[in-house]
């Protein structure tokens, strides 16, 4: 006669297979695997800026949305040739600049009537981008300014001014970056630079970035299409006329 056992009120432990194990360990590995390459995305590629203003033109353009790089530069040094991101002084409270570095760490950099010298020699820089058809947009003083007019006659020279004095005390004033006696040499200086603004050919009023951008960016564009900057054009549409009339003619 078989022995009868009673109720149980107890469930009987269930084995956890090793295989359901690794796979739930793969799953948690693979989901925190993803959440880490989205930090480190986010940390080093996923910071834009947009462009603002017209110096990078023809390579980017005011306005322009990109994504800023940071990693590369944990590895690497920035070199010649390189587009950087960067606040000025540190300063958190302005926009990004975007700039192409024209000299490696150590080289002696100057400029010196609106020329550029690495290493104590001039650089072609300049030269060469002209060659290739590209914009050069310099940030220079009027001394400077005056003698590229000389070298390079066909060059646009631009004043770019804040809307009233006052403006420019208070910019200089709140960006926190500058000293008093900065700010007095940086005055002294726009007094001097207000002496030669009839040598230049447009003044553009810097009283919205963005505005002042875009109005340089007419300014460049339409010069660009001016006569005495579209030698190469006139010559060979002068070439392909008269060969047309010699044709008929013969």
């Amino acid at each position: 006669m078989a022995k009868n056992r009673g109720l149980s009120f107890y469930r009987r432990k269930k084995k956890i297979s090793s295989a359901h194990v690794r796979e739930a360990f793969s799953w948690l590995f693979g989901i925190f695997t993803a959440i880490f390459i989205a930090v480190v995305l986010n940390v080093f590629l996923g910071v834009t800026t947009n462009v603002v203003g017209v110096s990078m033109e023809p390579a980017l353009y005011n306005g322009q949305r990109i994504f800023i790089n940071s990693f590369v530069y944990l590895i690497s040094s920035p070199k010649a040739g390189d587009v950087v991101v960067f606040l000025p002084n540190g300063n958190e409270n302005t926009h990004y600049y975007v700039k192409r570095v024209v000299a490696g760490p150590g080289d002696s950099v100057a400029i010196r009537d609106g020329i550029l010298y690495v290493n104590g020699e001039e650089s072609p820089w300049v030269e060469e981008k002209l060659a290739e058809g590209k914009n050069v947009i310099l940030e220079i003083e009027i001394q400077g300014a005056l003698k590229i007019k000389k070298k390079f006659p066909e060059s646009l020279l631009v004043f770019v001014t804040p809307p009233s004095g006052e403006e420019l005390v208070r910019r200089l004033q709140g960006r926190g970056t500058e000293s008093a006696e900065v700010i007095e040499k940086r005055l002294a200086r726009a007094v001097e630079e207000s002496e030669g603004v009839e040598a230049y050919d447009y003044i553009v009023v810097n009283d919205d970035l963005g505005e002042c951008a875009e109005e340089i960016h007419f300014l460049v564009e339409a010069c660009r299409r001016a006569p005495v900057r579209r030698g190469a054009f006139i010559n060979e549409i002068r070439r392909q006329l008269s060969g047309f009339v010699k044709g008929e003619r013969e």
